[in-house]
């Protein structure tokens, strides 16, 4: 018998500004479809953002992130089984609230390893479930590897105990769930390789709605860089401004760089073409400012929602390898793709002596991200993949079909 209630764990609720956000948005339409009851749990630092109204079978649920600073949860860790990354999700009340929402049979979806602490720490709450999946939005333990090498020794000591500590957690999990979604290929391989777990399918996200329904045109000379200056992201945009616009502009003297999100003021150097505007409160404003969209991303894992917006609003994406993870299209069809960051302005130069060409690469990554990441498209195989998920036929065999229904890569 499968299950006809579901519980929803993630850390953040349906959005469409956060990465957790967005995946939740994506698979909540089809859960509240399929099961005659969803109880959505969100451990989230951010209570103004729990949704307004409830659905007729969909109930939000709101528990309260720990927000002590990162150095205050590595300290915990020292003492824990778990690592630093999991301590903000360790809330009081939260096995309590699971094994009260929790009538036979239910299924719980997780929205990503650190959430699953409650089930490793009580073997009978874990019991109480009659179908767990864990959804992947990172390799978490793959997340950091990159940034080691910019770090001092003492930094570095640190972040390599964390990392090895959350690489065995995360093993944990995985081995633990009944079934496991990956959100990039990238990821599948990343779990087969590090952790050797198969995956119950590649689950992305959707693209739709008023938000996306027309491309935001803007002017070819104007690069564009929207999202957080975290320590995953920082390292990459930052050599971007030092090392590559200011080369750009020696050879292209109009173009104009505008930086968005919370830590871009430190960046602003209007002398220099860079204005780091901070906060921004209305995204399609800012996109429409410009054609190119820089990602420069060098170290992370998951989907890179970011990347995969610029290519649905229309915009020319210029990206690393690790900014491209998990978006559709054709490197040099349908985005721009440099090998490093420090080779983006020599592979983006060509374009800007051209600028028709911008115009025509923009319309044909903007068609790859409709195509493959439609609210259609992505429902049907996300149907399929959950209805696998729940009847427990995705086993890693051939013979069980897991694999067969997996999406594009979004």
């Amino acid at each position: 018998m499968t299950p006809e209630r579901c519980i929803v764990l993630s850390s953040a609720f349906p959005d469409g500004f956060t990465g957790t956000g967005y995946a939740a948005a994506s698979i909540l339409p089809v859960l509240c479809e399929r099961f005659a009851e969803v109880e959505y749990v969100a451990i989230s630092a951010y209570s103004t953002s729990i949704p307004s109204g409830s659905g007729r079978n969909l109930v939000f649920h709101h528990i309260h992130a720990d927000t002590a600073p990162k150095w205050e949860r590595f300290a915990k860790s020292v003492f824990s089984k778990h690592p630093a990354t999991v301590q903000r999700y360790i809330r009081p009340g939260l096995r309590e609230l699971l094994g009260r929402l929790t009538k036979e049979p239910t299924a719980l979806v997780v929205l990503d390893a650190p959430l699953y602490w409650s089930l490793l720490a009580d073997p009978a709450l874990r019991g109480r479930f009659a179908r767990v999946v864990l959804w992947c939005q990172n390799v978490n333990a793959e997340m950091f590897a990159g940034l080691l090498g910019g770090m001092n020794p003492i930094l570095r000591a640190f972040w390599r105990l964390e990392i090895a500590r959350l690489e065995r957690y995360e093993g944990a999990a995985l081995r633990d769930a009944d079934a496991v979604w990956a959100i990039t290929p990238d990821d599948e391989r990343g779990f087969r390789e590090r952790f050797g777990a198969a995956c119950d399918g590649v689950v992305g996200i959707r693209v739709g709605g008023e938000r996306f329904a027309r491309p935001l045109q803007g002017d070819p000379f104007t690069l564009l860089y929207l999202g957080s200056f975290d320590i995953r992201k920082r390292q990459g945009i930052g050599k971007f401004v030092r090392g590559v616009f200011p080369e750009l502009r020696r050879r292209f003297p109009s173009v104009r760089l505008l930086l968005g999100g919370k830590g871009s003021e430190a960046f602003d150097a209007p002398a220099e073409g860079i204005s780091g505007l901070g906060f921004v409160a209305d995204e399609a404003a800012f996109l429409r400012q410009g054609l190119v969209v820089v990602n420069p991303q060098e170290a992370g894992s998951g989907i890179k929602l970011k990347s995969l917006h610029a290519l649905a609003d229309g915009k020319a994406l210029l990206t690393t390898p690790v900014g491209a993870q998990g978006i559709p299209g054709r490197a040099g069809s349908d985005y721009l793709l440099a090998p490093r960051v420090e080779e983006m302005g020599d592979v983006l130069a060509p374009y800007l002596e051209a600028p028709e060409r911008l115009v025509e690469l923009a319309a044909a990554g903007r068609a790859a991200a409709v195509s493959a990441c439609s609210e259609t498209a992505y429902d049907e195989h996300f149907c399929r993949v959950l209805e696998q998920a729940l009847a427990g036929t995705g086993d890693g065999t051939e013979e069980s079909g897991r694999g067969q229904g997996r999406a594009a890569p979004c």
